[in-house]
């Protein structure tokens, strides 16, 4: 962490300092939760600003340089003002991808089909080769197409199985699903050899990327195992209400 911020030793402020506004501080008990809970801050007097200088974190510089961790990092979240962590919808889909992985390590039929398409995706990305994106979608295909046939408790093909699956808010949704598997028959040289009459353009990256997104995004209504509310990131928000114009929190680990 060192290399890539600055790290400040933390001052242990005596309890008979604290009061009821004025200055923030984050303690060790805010923040060994794996996440910040303010809900419990205490305050020291503003003129503790100018005496314990090197500890304050001025508001515009800690978000400018939170910003550029988040961004720099891609690691899922937004900083909303005046103070919020938002959590994004890549980092749903990055839980929904360690779930599956979870569930691969329970089953290793899972766990080859998924490695198989990592592999074929990783091929594609270097390679840039048109078979190699057929095999890429053909794999993510495979795994949604494993995932529906354990919960139907026998083998089938993708579209069949659907069928028996009983978990569909919708009807249309199931057909997208159907139609998408659909796709991966029809289309040459990706599961079968398929219609060159049907094909409207060659595939490319973009296909790659949207086709194995939306597979693999399926697997949610194909497996009963998935923990929805890890995938959605339910978490205690973040968020910090400004508390002075000039400083907006302490940025110590007091303890």
């Amino acid at each position: 962490m060192s290399e890539n911020v600055g790290l400040v030793a933390g001052y242990a402020f005596r309890s008979g300092d604290f009061c009821s506004e004025g200055i923030p501080i984050i303690r060790i008990g805010n923040a060994n939760k794996g996440y910040f809970d303010l809900s419990d801050l205490v305050f020291l007097p503003e003129s503790f600003a100018s005496s314990h200088q090197r500890f304050v974190v001025y508001e515009d510089l800690y978000k400018r340089l939170l910003r550029d961790f988040l961004r720099k990092y891609n690691l899922r979240y937004r900083l909303d003002d005046p103070f919020t962590l938002r959590f994004l919808l890549p980092g749903s889909f990055t839980n929904l991808y360690a779930e599956l992985h979870r569930l691969n390590a329970a089953n290793p039929h899972f766990a080859s089909l998924l490695t198989y398409f990592e592999h074929a995706f990783d091929i594609y990305v270097r390679s840039q080769n048109a078979s190699d994106l057929r095999r890429c979608i053909a794999t993510a295909s495979n795994y949604a197409e494993g995932l529906a046939s354990a919960t139907h408790r026998q083998p089938g093909t993708l579209g069949a199985v659907c069928n028996q699956l009983t978990d569909w808010p919708h009807e249309r949704l199931k057909e997208a699903l159907q139609k998408l598997y659909g796709f991966c028959s029809d289309y040459p040289n990706i599961r079968h050899a398929g219609n060159p009459g049907s094909v409207l353009r060659p595939l490319g990256p973009r296909d790659a990327t949207g086709l194995s997104v939306l597979l693999l995004a399926f697997s949610g209504y194909l497996s009963p195992h998935l923990d929805e509310q890890i995938v959605l990131g339910v978490c205690p928000p973040l968020s910090v209400h400004q508390h002075s114009s000039a400083i907006q929190f302490f940025a110590l680990f007091c303890g």
